[in-house]
Formats: C-alpha cells, structure tokens, sequence
C-alpha cells in the first residue's frame, strides 16, 4: 500500500481554496500512480494487479491518497513473505485427508523474496508527484 499524505497549516492564504487545490493534485496524479503500480506489480494470475484501487480523501488541511489491494494474499506478496505451506482449501472445501505437499497443486512453495513494488514506485513517482503538486500550486495563485 501507499499512502500519500499533504497536510499543513493554511490559515495565510486566506483566499485560497485547498479544497480545489487538492482536488486538482489528485486529479492530476492518481491516475499515473495507479497505472505504474499495475505496470509493475507481480503477475501469476493477474488478481492482485486487477485489484489495485485508489481512494482520496480531502480534509480540512490534509489530503490523503491511498493506492491499495483488496487481495487477501496482498500483504505476504508484497511484505512479509511466507514459509513453504500447504493450502488446504484450495478446492473450495476442506480435504478429509492430508497432502504431504503434493497434491494438485495445494502445495505452496513460499515467498521468500517478498516484491515490495510499491516502494519502487513510489521511488520513481514522487519527484512527478512534487512537480505536479508545484505546477497546481502554481496555477492556483496565477
């Protein structure tokens, strides 16, 4: 997940909206955020890339923009990582037997280089990030 956060003191500008102003930034740079995390997500089965979503949320003196995944495996993918395991209910039910970890592909070999792209994005993306929030910015009192 990345959270992008702008948020400070704006009582000297009493003439400008920040509503409209973080409105304008986000406007201007979810979209490519959003389409570099789905350019560089990992892909097995596509869900985790097809389940990356973006919210906003403009407050009073702070905007938030969170790019997440709604996939339950997202966190060991992207994070933790996990040990080699086997996955029971793969079939949609319980099997009434164990799997030794071969069966049918129930058997899951574990992460053990956890993909943290979103960090690489967010490397690459922020300098875009700044410039955009400076060109708005710069719009705003022009």
């Amino acid at each position: 997940m990345i959270e992008v956060t702008i948020e400070g003191n704006l009582t000297p500008f009493a003439k400008w909206s920040w509503p409209a102003f973080a409105t304008r930034l986000a406007n201007a740079t979810k979209g490519p955020i959003l389409a570099e995390l789905k350019v560089q997500a990992p892909v097995k089965t596509g869900r985790l890339r097809d389940r990356l979503d973006e919210a906003t949320h403009i407050g009073a003196a702070d905007m938030t923009m969170i790019f997440a995944d709604s996939v339950e495996y997202f966190p060991w993918v992207v994070f933790d990582g996990t040990a080699p395991h086997n996955i029971p209910g793969a079939f949609g039910r319980p099997l009434p037997f164990g799997t030794s970890g071969q069966f049918n592909g129930m058997f899951h070999p574990g992460i053990t280089n956890p993909d943290d792209f979103p960090r690489r994005v967010w490397a690459t993306m922020e300098a875009a990030f700044m410039a955009a929030a400076v060109k708005t910015l710069e719009q705003e009192f022009v």
